[in-house]
């Protein structure tokens, strides 16, 4: 899957944006200006929570209160794509561009719809363009990365994602996609080092979880599989990501009946996720 961030911290950062931006309209007349930044933080702290209906609406108003605002046509193109409207995401995302030519954000979000879209071609020229605006991006190495290692260029992959971590030592994303280039090359040690590092700099993510759970499945240690996965079942019961990977660890295990109750856990949580639904129905057959 491709890395889609977040983070709780980004939330309350965003919300107390909006909570100061009010402030500051009652201190001076309100301008279009400020009531479409405080529209911008609020939609943007919603995109984090994953209200993505409900972001749009608010950042299209942020849009109409001020049209060259590019952080809010980011915004609203990174909502897009979080619904997985592509066509739609790509807009207002090259708007963004258009009104900041050197913000390198909206390139490497582009990039990655590109290749959702599989323009492999086109995303790796919207990654080299923002190295080339901002050598030390450590986003654009890394998505950089994660198109060399789906194209089963190794050696480049691990190159790009040591760039990454070396200018952004903090990057646990990039740790976690170093951990699943070793796991195809299966080894262990090292991709466990690289999933462990990366839970470390980001606790709260439980994507990284999971891919350490995947990782001792596939390296012969069920039992601490199953241990993490149903400890993170328990904190995270309507997480369809975390279901649908514990599930497919039950059914490699041959628990099937309790593998087709999480497999409907998920359906239940993310009805419109058809790649939940092809691995249901792979799993049923």
């Amino acid at each position: 899957d491709l890395v889609r961030s977040r983070g709780l911290g980004d939330v309350y950062k965003r919300q107390e944006g909006a909570s100061l931006v009010r402030q500051a309209q009652r201190l001076h007349k309100a301008t279009g200006s400020l009531q479409s930044q405080e529209r911008f933080f609020h939609g943007r702290a919603l995109i984090e929570r994953g209200e993505y209906l409900q972001a749009v609406q608010l950042l299209q108003e942020a849009l109409k209160l001020d049209s060259g605002a590019s952080h809010a046509h980011n915004a609203l193109g990174l909502a897009m794509w979080k619904q997985n409207l592509l066509e739609q995401a790509i807009p207002p995302l090259q708007q963004a561009m258009a009104l900041s030519p050197n913000w390198t954000y909206p390139r490497n979000t582009l990039g990655l719809i590109y290749l959702e879209q599989r323009r492999y071609r086109e995303a790796e020229q919207s990654f080299q363009s923002s190295i080339e605006l901002n050598s030390d991006d450590s986003m654009a190495y890394h998505c950089l990365g994660q198109l060399y290692l789906l194209l089963a260029r190794a050696q480049e992959a691990e190159t790009q994602l040591l760039h990454a971590v070396e200018v952004n030592p903090g990057n646990a994303y990039a740790y976690e996609t170093l951990g699943k280039l070793y796991q195809r090359q299966q080894q262990w040690v090292k991709a466990e080092e690289m999933f462990r590092l990366a839970i470390r700099l980001e606790p709260e993510e439980t994507s990284f979880q999971v891919s350490l759970g995947e990782l001792l499945q596939r390296a012969g240690r069920p039992e601490e599989a199953q241990s993490l996965f149903g400890r993170l079942v328990k904190q995270n019961p309507a997480n369809p990501h975390i279901l649908r990977a514990y599930a497919v660890f039950l059914a490699a295990q041959n628990n099937n009946a309790e593998a087709e109750k999480r497999f409907k856990q998920a359906t239940q949580t993310s009805p419109h996720d058809p790649t939940l639904h092809v691995r249901f129905g792979l799993f049923l057959q």
